[in-house]
């Protein structure tokens, strides 16, 4: 397991990816991830173990409404992303929601994974999307491609 993961709250957020791992005998029953893009990418659930690499991370619990939020690539091929809010309190089962996602790449993950202000909040962007240009020239149309940006 990576060391940033190895920790109770880490171990709290990833039931929302893996229910079993509940071991407070609560009934997490969205039985792994809630939401799978990309043809023929399982739904299985998956565990901190499971993680081979941090893309993103941000833990937030100095408020009263905690946001921890992860992007991840799975052992796998997956690509995952985990939230869980909760509000302030000692027992992460009371107030608490959360939810998970896969992808077949990490763009699909951020891109129908994350809300906008998940990725700005992340620090991720979006490959653009190619601008085709036209152009009227001798009588018929010309079309060019404008740039396309790589993930950050």
């Amino acid at each position: 397991m990576l060391d940033r993961l190895n920790n109770y709250n880490w171990e709290r957020v990833f039931n929302y990816a893996n229910p079993k791992a509940c071991d407070q005998g609560h009934d997490h029953a969205h039985g792994g991830p809630q939401s799978v893009f990309g043809p023929g990418v399982s739904i299985a659930s998956f565990t901190r173990e499971d993680v081979e690499e941090i893309i993103a991370i941000e833990e937030d619990d100095d408020s009263e409404l905690s946001n921890w939020i992860g992007v991840f690539r799975l052992r796998d091929g997956r690509w995952a992303c985990i939230r869980l809010w909760h509000y302030y309190t000692d027992n992460w089962c009371v107030g608490v929601d959360g939810d998970s996602q896969v992808a077949e790449s990490k763009q699909g993950i951020i891109r129908w994974g994350l809300s906008e202000e998940e990725r700005d909040r992340l620090k991720l962007r979006l490959a653009s999307q190619p601008v085709i240009e036209t152009q009227e020239q001798d009588g018929g149309i010309q079309f060019s491609l404008g740039e396309n940006c790589n993930l950050t």
